[in-house]
């Protein structure tokens, strides 16, 4: 019985390690990548690439039916790694990801940013990822704590239980944020095929995204293992390829 509750221990300690670094990660791994090769001055961005997705993004506005004072901030960063993204206000991408696209592939890629803020998917999931990074900390409590109380003499299978149910209920809450995380970008993807007609410049996008990071590691996040393994479970966006797939349908 003494290795049983041995190895729920020695379980219990590897999840919260896990579990540690993905919220560790939720804080650090959005600066890590969209600063990645900052300090390169080839990687800054020119005039000339703020007038290209400025133009991009003004013609995305019109097709969406906005006003023409509709004017989100733009910002580029100087990074390899190949990201773009969307808040209440501002629609970013990085150098790394804009020099490999061609117009056509890159609207399409800002017609997705552009979808996420004006179907306010931010404000959808706030609150869901607010619940995930509480849930994030207790799950990492729970799961260390139910692993030691089987330890502690008096009532301990039933301290163990509860925690380990705690930690089965805070994973569940990661789960649904997976869930409409995934849904949301599935919308996204919908979006900017009816904004830009282009389907194909969407899957297009995709692939030259897979191309580079496979031929350059610095265009690939570099996630700690606890972020792959939470991402493997409980992932943000469908798979790419299952995306390339339905934009080609």
């Amino acid at each position: 019985m003494q290795k049983l509750y041995a190895a729920f221990l020695a379980l219990g300690v590897l999840f919260a390690v896990l579990v540690g670094q993905n919220l560790v990660g939720t804080f650090i791994s959005a600066d890590r990548m969209l600063n990645a090769g900052a300090s390169d001055p080839v990687n800054q961005p020119t005039d000339a690439e703020y007038e290209r997705v400025t133009r991009l993004v003004a013609a995305i506005g019109v097709a969406a039916g906005q006003d023409a004072d509709w004017s989100p901030s733009i910002v580029i960063k100087a990074s390899t790694v190949l990201q773009a993204y969307a808040t209440n206000g501002e629609i970013g991408v990085t150098t790394g990801l804009l020099r490999i696209l061609n117009d056509e592939e890159l609207s399409f890629v800002m017609a997705h940013e552009v979808t996420h803020m004006l179907e306010e998917h931010l404000f959808d999931v706030i609150l869901l990822r607010l619940a995930v990074l509480f849930s994030s900390a207790v799950l990492c409590l729970a799961a260390i704590g139910g692993a030691i109380a089987l330890f502690v003499p008096s009532a301990r299978k039933q301290w163990a239980m509860t925690l380990w149910a705690i930690s089965l209920v805070c994973a569940g809450s990661m789960y649904v944020n997976s869930k409409v995380s995934v849904a949301n970008e599935w919308s996204a993807d919908r979006g900017a095929v009816m904004l830009t007609q282009n389907p194909e410049a969407g899957a297009r996008s995709f692939e030259k995204m897979i191309a580079a990071a496979k031929a350059n590691t610095s265009t690939r996040p570099n996630y700690m293992l606890g972020e792959q393994v939470m991402g493997t479970l409980f992932p943000s966006h469908p798979p790419i390829r299952e995306r390339i797939a339905a934009l080609r349908q």
